[in-house]
C-alpha cells in the first residue's frame, strides 16, 4: 500500500512519529509530509491510506496549529478520499472530538485520562484509545491484507484428512 503520513516532528517531546512509522511499515510505500500546504501539493490520489496528525503547520514558517486536522481532512475529502482511509492519530482532545463527530477512526499517542479533556472544555465522552506505533502499523498490516483479498484459513480447514 502507499501511505501518506501527514505529521510534523514533535520538537516539544522530541518524538519522530515519522520515522517510527516508517521503520514498521517497511513493506509499503511510505511518505511522511509535515505541513498542511506540503499535503496540498501532493498527488493525494496516489495514496491507499492516510495517517493524519491532530496538530502540525499550516506551512513551513507556522508553528502546529490544533484546526490543521480537520482542514487535512476535508481537503482529502474534497479530492474523493473516503473516510475509511484515515486514521487520525494524535493526543489532541478537540482533534479526539472532531474525530468522532465527523466518524473518523481516532487514536491517542498516550494514555489520556478524563482530566485532559476537562481541562480543555472537552466532554470526555470523546476519549481516545491508546495506540501505540505498533498498533497503528498492525491497522496498517491487516487493511492491506483486507485489501489484496487474502483470507487466512484456519487450522481446522487447511488440514487434509
Amino acid at each position: 500500500m502507499n501511505i501518506l503520513h501527514i505529521e510534523d516532528y514533535d520538537k516539544e517531546k522530541g518524538v519522530d512519529y515519522a520515522g517510527l512509522m516508517r521503520g514498521l511499515l517497511k513493506g509499503h510505500a511510505y511518505t511522511n509530509v509535515e505541513t498542511l500546504s506540503d499535503l496540498k501539493k501532493e498527488q493525494v490520489h496516489a495514496y491507499d491510506f492516510f495517517i493524519i496528525d491532530g496538530q502540525f503547520p499550516k506551512d513551513r514558517l507556522s508553528k502546529p496549529e490544533v484546526g490543521m486536522c480537520p482542514l487535512a481532512v476535508g481537503f482529502l475529502i474534497s479530492r474523493g478520499i473516503q473516510k475509511e482511509h484515515m486514521i487520525i492519530w494524535s493526543n489532541s482532545t478537540r482533534t479526539h472530538q472532531f474525530a468522532a463527530e465527523s466518524h473518523l477512526l481516532c487514536f491517542s499517542k498516550k494514555e489520556m485520562k478524563i482530566e485532559d479533556y476537562t481541562k480543555k472544555g472537552v466532554n470526555p465522552k470523546f476519549l481516545a484509545k491508546n495506540a501505540d506505533p505498533d498498533l497503528i502499523a498492525s491497522l496498517i498490516n491487516l487493511r492491506a491484507t483486507k485489501r489484496s483479498g487474502f483470507k487466512a484459513q484456519s487450522s481446522k480447514t487447511s488440514r487434509r484428512r
